[in-house]
């Protein structure tokens, strides 16, 4: 049997590390804990001016925490929760990687406008124009 299963809560910009402000969560961490679930709340640094995908950005900030969970407390059940910003990076996560047996994704967006050099929406309309 492995360690404790383990909830990653994930929400782009978001750095718990520099701050005590609650990011919007589906379930209080405190709740999850008492449940029996280890709680890893990885900073996930986004630079908005730099027009970076925050669903491209957060694999990359994220896996390296989960990974030295894994390591750390011998995490063989993962599960991956967020809400707003942090569902669309749900989806993110759980199109770039098989690492996640679970997930939560509250409110996020699955189909996100391109943010790069085309400016046109999905369905082809440009940028900012009303359908």
């Amino acid at each position: 049997m492995g360690g404790c299963p383990t909830i990653v809560s994930v929400y782009p910009d978001h750095r718990p590390s520099r701050s005590v402000r609650e990011t919007p969560v589906p379930l209080p961490p405190e709740l999850l804990a008492a449940q029996g679930w280890a709680v890893l709340r990885p900073d996930i640094p986004y630079d908005q001016g730099a027009r970076a995908d925050p669903i491209e950005a957060t694999p990359a900030a994220a896996l390296p925490a989960v990974d030295e969970a894994v390591r750390r407390a011998h995490a063989d059940r993962l599960a991956v929760l967020g809400v707003s910003s942090g569902g669309a990076a749900v989806l993110g996560l759980l199109t770039r990687t098989g690492r996640f047996r679970a997930a939560v994704a509250e409110s996020g967006t699955a189909d996100m406008p391109p943010s790069s050099a085309s400016g046109t929406l999905p369905c082809g309309a440009p940028s900012g124009s009303a359908p």
